[in-house]
């Protein structure tokens, strides 16, 4: 029995990766702007704060290297802090597209969206 969306059974494969992509840049999305809030920001305290100290030195030398992650990202994607759950070791990572750190069995802390900001600053700085 085939299942037909349109199309034919061989595009399945095709429909169900354009469909985690979009479940997953939805999941991206809605983490990014929960962890936004007016008069928010700052310094962490706490557990969080000591792991970034024990992972990366300061909380400024992780900002620096959080920061350059997203800049020097190529193309669309992500920025993440995220914790390795067998270690309990924070680490800075990039993706593309969709990508995020539950796909690598990963618990996400902070992100950045690299991608629509890039594009919207290169669309209206270098228009055709």
């Amino acid at each position: 029995m085939s299942v037909e969306l349109g199309g034919s059974s061989r595009d399945l494969p095709r429909f169900f990766s354009f469909a985690n992509l979009w479940i997953f840049q939805i999941w991206n999305h809605t983490f990014y702007w929960n962890g936004l809030k007016h008069g928010g920001g700052g310094q962490p305290t706490g557990k969080l704060a000591d792991a970034i100290d024990r992972d990366f030195g300061s909380f400024d030398k992780f900002k620096q290297q959080f920061t350059d992650t997203a800049v020097n990202h190529f193309g669309s994607g992500w920025a993440w802090l995220s914790q390795d759950p067998a270690t309990g070791k924070l680490a800075i990572s990039e993706g593309h597209d969709a990508q995020n750190p539950l796909t690598q069995g990963k618990i996400p802390i902070l992100t950045c969206d690299v991608w629509g900001t890039a594009l919207c600053i290169f669309t209206f700085a270098f228009p055709r």
